[in-house]
């Protein structure tokens, strides 16, 4: 990810923290529901007790807590790009590991955690990068740090209105992106919001007729 692009998310965010404090609000994420609903969809990809998860663009820590509510005991490692956030979120759960990282510039080794999930992370729509090179380094570099599966929302451009500075994603590209990476996703664009998520799982051997 280019400086400027980098410079841009974290001023969107620091603008807000301005704004609201270092508070759910500051993270633009609409209602409260509307995170349940984000969360929920990313748990099922089959996150359990017991297993590592990396939460990319993690804000305060809360799909961590989400988890917690569920009695779903999880090692949980969280990074984003916003200081402040990352500040918050170690006071907030200091049990957990967070730190401010950007993961096009500095990977997690292959096979790192069991699960990557990512939340929001890809609606701002840049002015110095292409969006849909990003979310394909993005979600390179999320499905070799994984070893059980990926789960990543977008904004969808199957809407009636759009605000100048997101980025609505044709869920057919991110399809193909994904089916780049692995045979086996899954692409949910049926809940009651403008968005979809892209499961990935690791790949299978194949099969025969003749076997």
């Amino acid at each position: 990810m280019k400086d400027k692009s980098k410079k841009e998310i974290i001023q969107r965010y620091q603008e807000r923290i301005a704004q609201f404090g270092v508070t759910y609000d500051s993270l633009g994420s609409g209602k409260k529901s509307h995170q349940t609903i984000r969360f929920n969809i990313q748990k099922n990809i089959g996150i359990q007790s017991g297993d590592k998860i990396l939460d990319i663009g993690c804000g305060l820590g809360d799909f961590y807590n989400f988890l917690k509510e569920k009695k779903i005991d999880v090692e949980y490692y969280g990074v984003d790009l916003v200081p402040e956030l990352i500040a918050e979120a170690k006071i907030k759960n200091p049990e957990c590991t967070f730190e401010m990282r950007d993961i096009t510039e500095d990977p997690f080794p292959k096979n790192s955690f069991d699960f990557v999930v990512s939340s929001q992370v890809m609606n701002l729509k840049f002015t110095d990068d292409d969006n849909d090179e990003h979310i394909k380094t993005m979600l390179e570099q999320m499905f070799s740090a994984s070893i059980k599966g990926v789960a990543c929302d977008f904004l969808t451009n199957f809407v009636d209105f759009k605000e100048s500075h997101l980025n609505y994603y044709d869920p057919s590209l991110v399809f193909n992106l994904a089916k780049s990476l692995t045979k086996r996703v899954d692409l949910i664009h049926s809940y009651p919001l403008f968005e979809f998520t892209i499961y990935l799982y690791p790949d299978f051997e194949g099969w025969s007729e003749n076997k």
